[in-house]
């Protein structure tokens, strides 16, 4: 039974066999790209048009930046700060990669072993 989540094995098969194998035999990897790729172009669209009064989109991810800005700082102090960029690219790539479930472990067996 094929995972409900892995409808991009099935979108790479139309670009060929071997793009689905890799799909399948790497869904951890494709599905982090895929999410990257999500987060770049909702990045895009919010910062297309940037103003004072932040509305949308901005609105969205100027209040995830600064909610994560101040429990940094108040968890490690003014010099966390420059750790910023590096955990909170971190914490908003992995978020959503959690919530796509990945295959069990059966899947990931080789074929023929129980």
């Amino acid at each position: 039974m094929e995972h409900p989540i892995m409808f991009l094995a099935l979108v790479a098969e139309l670009f060929g066999e071997s793009a689905g194998e890799f799909v399948h035999h790497y869904p951890h990897l494709v599905y982090s790209w895929f999410i990257m790729i999500i987060l770049i172009v909702l990045a895009r669209l919010a910062t297309a048009k940037v103003s004072m009064v932040p509305s949308g989109l901005q609105n969205v991810f100027e209040f995830v930046i600064e909610s994560l800005e101040g429990l940094l700082v108040t968890i490690m102090g003014e010099g966390g700060r420059r750790f910023f960029p590096f955990l909170a690219g971190h914490y908003i790539h992995l978020c959503p990669v959690q919530q796509f479930p990945g295959p069990d472990s059966r899947q990931l067996r080789p074929h023929g072993q129980p």
